[in-house]
């Protein structure tokens, strides 16, 4: 029988207000849980215990990092964070390598302009699922990282562009209008077989999750040897060959490994 529910180390809640309160562990009900197996939401309060007297609300300091108006690589530091990075873009392309953790402010100076931020998930605690992927109108929860994405002023000024690549090479686009992760692109290299591939494509397109309807496979190709990258046409569900979009293709062509190159 489970012993229960224990933390690894304290955790303190304070607020605005100066109230404080200590934070326990959920009461779990065995016989519930062997009744009703599977994930659920409770009611959280009773783990939170008031603190006696007033605590000091210290705000996150910023950290300012200006960027130049070329591409750039930016990898943060893996630390104990304790400032808000404010990622200042100059209408440009940055590949950026968040440590855990992290929260991270992006925006662009320009009145007119924004810029196109790559969010690189290699240096996380986690392997991050697309589950893992949480966006809201002005932020992004990746596991633990938080991106914050300032909103344009007024029309003039385009939003700005946020791509997340996953370890496995998959590649989502930030929709901040309609709070998704969509698919941009995907590496076949992390499935079993070109079936299970074709199934995690369709269920991007049954709940509205796709960025293209000309999707980008990676890690995929003819099995006799033809060269070429692959792409799946979702409007048309067929598999094209980029060097000759004519050539019928069937999933049964079509093996997991490495293109083939001219």
């Amino acid at each position: 029988m489970s012993t229960g529910v224990s933390l690894t180390r304290a955790i303190t809640l304070v607020f605005r207000d100066g109230t404080s309160y200590r934070v326990g562990t959920v009461r779990p009900s065995f016989h519930d849980d062997y009744q009703n197996p599977g994930t659920r939401v409770v009611e959280g309060r009773h783990v939170l215990r008031r603190r006696p007297g007033r605590a000091v609300f210290r705000s996150p300091s910023h950290e300012v990092i200006r960027l130049p108006s070329r591409p750039q690589k930016i990898r943060l530091p893996e630390r104990q964070h304790t400032s808000i990075y404010e990622l200042e873009g100059n209408a440009s392309t940055y590949e950026v390598h968040p440590s855990p953790g992290a929260t991270l402010r992006l925006y662009t100076t320009s009145a007119t302009d924004s810029s196109v931020w790559n969010i690189h998930a290699d240096s996380f605690d986690m392997d991050l699922a697309r589950s893992d992927i949480r966006v809201g109108r002005t932020w992004v929860l990746l596991g633990d990282v938080r991106l914050l994405l300032t909103p344009a002023p007024d029309d003039r000024k385009p939003p700005e562009i946020a791509h997340v690549e996953l370890v496995s090479g998959t590649r989502y686009q930030i929709d901040t209008d309609l709070a998704k992760a969509r698919l941009l692109s995907i590496n076949a290299r992390f499935h079993a077989d070109i079936a299970t591939l074709l199934r995690e494509i369709q269920a991007h397109e049954a709940d509205g999750s796709l960025a293209t309807t000309f999707l980008s496979v990676a890690g995929v190709r003819l099995a006799d040897g033809t060269p070429g990258a692959i792409f799946y046409d979702v409007l048309d569900q067929r598999w094209i060959l980029a060097s000759d979009d004519t050539q019928e293709v069937n999933s049964s062509d079509l093996m997991i490994g490495t293109v083939a190159q001219h």
